[in-house]
């Protein structure tokens, strides 16, 4: 069972980057509305592969705030339908992890809840997706649909961490210098920060995308967006520099435990493809195919960071009664 606990939760995390990837698809192709109503799809739960399976005033039946809906698009539905597929793949993975953790029931009643709790999260944020969709893909609910995902991203990186940990606990504590954590824990406010004014960006670029006149080229979308699209660009040199100086200090203190400075590090080099990504964007036209990359992007910066977090977090606890040590 516990083998089975550790595939279902790697599994889970996996999957939670791909339901990113795919929600990122579903925002550049336009299809947040290729299903209008949840759970079902156009009242199926197999959606329509052609209008001539819809009824006549299929428009007047799905409304969505009291709005006609768009023309049917096979592609648009379907994308929209595989996303939530996904999603529902995602579901099935962490039940199962629930289930496998009661073989830790004695030895770490922690790990049945935690994995309880990453249940109640995938359910939540399931549950959100479908508030996004009733209201017509709302900016605010967009952003904190991402925020949920970050959050299910820690947690699942929490427990298979904490699980391992069980069976091979560290024989010296380390011990975390203050400006270590604060630093650590600036870092990753700031890029949590990047990312919720990246996601105000895209919802500006959502809005140029659809426009129902269609009077902005792509080419001038960089040009008409707010004041936010440049504090997100310039904020990028601000929090890469900040991270520069951690990694210093990180290389300083943790250079010879891996598990904490190699997915720092790691972060930092997909940072770095990222802002060329991102500077592609901005001198490019916005080319479609880059946007959901970029959100995956951030999503994996953002694990990465926070994996490196919490191994610095448990090795720093007493499981041994040996002295502590920095490096």
């Amino acid at each position: 069972m516990k083998n089975w606990f550790r595939k279902l939760l790697l599994l889970s995390l996996i999957t939670t980057f791909l339901v990113v990837l795919a929600g990122g698809i579903v925002r550049t192709t336009g299809s947040g509305m290729g299903c209008p109503d949840w759970p079902k799809c156009f009242g199926q739960y197999v959606p329509p592969t052609d209008i001539s399976e819809l009824p006549a005033n299929y428009k007047e039946i799905f409304k969505v705030q009291g709005k006609e809906i768009a023309d049917f698009d096979t592609f648009k539905t379907w994308t929209e339908y595989l996303n939530r597929l996904l999603g529902a793949l995602l579901g099935l993975f962490v039940l199962g992890t629930f289930i496998t953790s009661f073989s830790y029931r004695r030895e770490k009643k922690r790990i049945p809840i935690l994995a309880f709790i990453i249940v109640v999260l995938v359910v939540f944020e399931a549950w959100l997706g479908s508030v996004v969709v009733a209201s017509d893909l709302a900016p605010v609910k967009i952003t904190t649909h991402m925020l949920v995902a970050f959050g299910i991203i820690t947690l699942i990186s929490y427990t298979f961490v904490y699980e391992r940990f069980i069976d091979n606990p560290p024989t010296v504590a380390i011990k975390i210098p203050p400006r270590i954590r604060n630093l650590f824990i600036l870092v990753i406010a700031l890029f949590v920060l990047q990312v919720v004014m990246g996601t105000q960006v895209r919802e500006e670029i959502d809005l140029l995308a659809h426009d129902p006149e269609g009077v902005a080229p792509r080419d001038k979308w960089i040009s008409l967006l707010p004041g936010i699209f440049f504090i997100h660009r310039s904020f990028s040199l601000f929090w890469s520099a900040t991270f520069i100086y951690f990694m210093m200090q990180l290389f300083r203190y943790y250079r010879q435990n891996t598990s904490i400075y190699k997915p720092a590090l790691a972060a930092g080099i997909v940072a770095i493809i990222e802002i060329v990504i991102g500077a592609v964007m901005s001198y490019f036209a916005i080319p479609k195919a880059l946007q959901p990359i970029h959100l995956l992007l951030s999503a994996m910066i953002f694990g990465l960071l926070a994996l490196s977090f919490i191994n610095l977090i448990l090795r720093s606890k007493s499981y041994a009664p040996s002295s502590l040590s920095a490096k």
